[in-house]
């Protein structure tokens, strides 16, 4: 994954093949790919290094579940 070869883009290097993504890069997925690439974080990390909030699945899962989807849907 790289971020930002032409501005506002990333880039995905799977297998020899490159996808160049343009649209729906975002500060915030970019945060959670950057914090997630090495490690997988449990919700409580996420919450609390991304949005700097105390985690309470009440008000923060629906956050995270929507966030990781969009993730997903860009890479």
């Amino acid at each position: 994954v790289i971020f930002d070869l032409h501005p506002g883009t990333i880039v995905l290097l799977d297998k020899g093949n490159v996808h160049l993504q343009s649209k729906g890069v975002n500060s915030l997925l970019r945060k959670i790919i950057l914090l997630i690439k090495d490690e997988p974080k449990s919700k409580e990390q996420l919450v609390q290094e991304i949005w700097g909030y105390e985690y309470d699945p009440l008000r923060h899962d629906t956050l995270i579940y929507s966030s990781i989807n969009k993730v997903r849907k860009l890479l």
